[in-house]
């Protein structure tokens, strides 16, 4: 991560704290859009507040172009977390991250073009992506290699 990256990161982390001490006895507050008061809700829970700080924290972060936070978005979107379940949503960030040289982006694209999940089977795809996962030493991807036949 650059540093401009590692400040942007740095200051979403320290504004999702301070927004988090400043929510009173762990209730969300939500301004009234029709009414200049805020209005605690009765409907979201402390867990429930901190992942959408997060969602809306990674989110940003991934559009100002941080490959772990792109990770991060990709994979939400593959598992359905605190997101609709979306599956181009999630290559599309993945791959986003691995043209970064990010290995676990690039790992999880080689996963999904060697079995054909969501995107067309094309193993010529899968190894080049397994391969750039591997020459950065992740073990999954040296492992799918070896299972392919190529070292």
């Amino acid at each position: 991560m650059d540093a401009f990256a590692a400040q942007r990161h740095e200051k979403a982390l320290k504004n999702a704290a301070q927004r988090r001490a400043a929510t009173p006895n762990n209730n969300t507050v939500l301004r009234n859009r029709n009414a200049s008061q805020d209005v605690p809700s009765r409907n979201f829970s402390e867990k429930a507040t901190t992942r959408i700080v997060a969602l809306h924290e990674t989110r940003t972060l991934a559009n100002y172009g941080d490959a772990a936070a792109q990770f991060n978005l990709g994979f939400m979107y593959d598992k359905g977390q605190g997101v609709p379940e979306d599956y181009k949503e999630a290559v599309k960030w993945w791959r986003l991250a691995a043209d970064q040289g990010y290995a676990l982006a690039q790992y999880n694209l080689g996963m999904k073009y060697h079995h054909g999940r969501d995107v067309p089977q094309d193993h010529k795809e899968a190894v080049k992506w397994y391969r750039l996962a591997a020459d950065q030493g992740d073990a999954n991807a040296q492992k799918s290699l070896r299972e392919l036949g190529i070292d």
